[in-house]
């Protein structure tokens, strides 16, 4: 009579997978939450040009459009 014994690979092949998912879950869900507070704040995207817009108000200034 033959024992069966359970898959250890496809067991550790599991647990991987699932360790895949969070590690690439919780940066997307950081760069969710960035992207989210970016709109609320209305700042631009990050680019990857390198260039900065010079015309950007200092800290504590109000924008043109902004009638707070």
């Amino acid at each position: 009579m033959e024992s069966r014994t359970p898959e250890w690979r496809a067991l550790w092949l599991i647990g991987f997978a699932g360790f895949m998912t969070l590690y690439t879950f919780n940066p997307a869900r950081g760069e969710y939450r960035a992207t989210q507070l970016r709109k609320r704040r209305g700042s631009p995207k990050p680019g990857t040009s390198g260039r900065v817009d010079i015309n950007l108000p200092e800290l504590g200034q109000q924008r043109p459009d902004d009638s707070r």
